[in-house]
C-alpha cells in the first residue's frame, strides 16, 4: 500500500476512536440518567399513573388562564403607553 494511504487511514482512525468512545460513554451515561429512564419508558409504552395525568390537567388549566392573564395585562400596558404618547394639551390660561 502506498504510504500516504496507510497515514491517512492512521490519522482517520486516531480521530474516529476517541469520538466513538465518547459517544458510547454519552449513550451509557444518558442511559443512566433520569431523561434516559424517562425514554426508555416512553419508547416501552408505559403510561403514566391517574394521579399524574390528573396533575398535568391541572397544570394545563393553569398555564391557560396564566395566558389569559398576561394577554389582559399586555393590553392594559398598550393601552397605558398609548395615553401617555399622546400630546398634552396646552396648559396655558386662554383668555375667556
Amino acid at each position: 500500500m502506498d504510504p500516504d494511504v496507510v497515514d491517512g487511514l492512521v490519522a482517520i482512525l486516531g480521530l474516529m476512536i476517541p469520538m466513538m468512545g465518547l459517544t458510547v460513554v454519552g449513550i451509557v451515561v444518558l442511559g443512566r440518567s433520569r431523561i434516559g429512564e424517562a425514554l426508555a419508558q416512553r419508547i416501552a409504552g408505559v403510561r403514566q399513573d391517574p394521579e399524574v395525568h390528573e396533575q398535568l390537567l391541572a397544570l394545563q388549566e393553569d398555564v391557560a388562564l396564566l395566558r389569559g392573564q398576561l394577554q389582559e395585562t399586555q393590553e392594559r400596558l398598550d393601552f397605558a403607553e398609548r395615553m401617555l404618547a399622546r400630546p398634552e394639551p396646552s396648559k396655558e390660561l386662554r383668555p375667556p
